[in-house]
């Protein structure tokens, strides 16, 4: 797992959080108790809403991070908005060669939950593994690339936070001879 402070601009920071306002009025976002598979919403009562990313914002988010991602061959992204209870249970990001999340609220406290909670050890058999988790709180435009598939999960959004808990969500499907294409 790698942290990136400061991985995307204040100015493309913004906009994201302008296009993710434009959309919340609009008919499009799917919510993770309808569309995540089971296993990754054991014991999570609330939802986390989401929806894709314009294709502009996209190649601007890609020219700012694109140092820091795996080769590549698709990259999926989607504007997550975490609602109050919103959580997410440990999984890997199977499926996927990598996965990032990049963090837009401008202020963001511990007490408001939404922690990012990851382990290096995939090793359930070991009795490190339960002793060996890390954490990470929100911080504005900071990045968590998950490019080992470490085992990870978000802690639930408080009821009592003051906002919802905004992201960016990609995730990279490397293959021999990648192209780094942005779907």
């Amino acid at each position: 797992m790698r942290i990136i402070d400061d991985a995307i601009t204040k100015e493309l920071a913004q906009d994201c959080i302008k296009e993710i306002e434009y959309k919340k009025k609009e008919h499009l976002w799917m919510a993770s108790n309808v569309f995540w598979p089971e296993g990754i919403k054991t014991n999570v009562t609330g939802t986390c809403i989401q929806c894709s990313v314009s294709k502009p914002l996209k190649k601007r988010i890609v020219s700012q991070i694109s140092e820091y991602l795996p080769d590549h061959k698709v990259l999926t992204f989607q504007f997550y908005i975490w609602l109050y209870n919103g959580a997410i249970s440990n999984h890997n990001d199977y499926g996927h060669g990598f996965g990032v999340t990049i963090y837009l609220n401008e202020k963001w406290d511990v007490d408001y939950g939404g922690i990012f909670l990851w382990n290096d050890n995939n090793d359930y058999q070991n009795p490190e593994y339960y002793k060996s988790w890390k954490a990470c709180t929100p911080k504005y435009r900071t990045m968590i690339l998950n490019d080992n598939l470490h085992d990870h999960l978000v802690t639930p959004v408080s009821p009592q936070s003051p906002e919802f808990r905004y992201t960016i969500q990609i995730w990279g499907d490397p293959f021999i001879g990648a192209t780094n294409k942005t779907s």
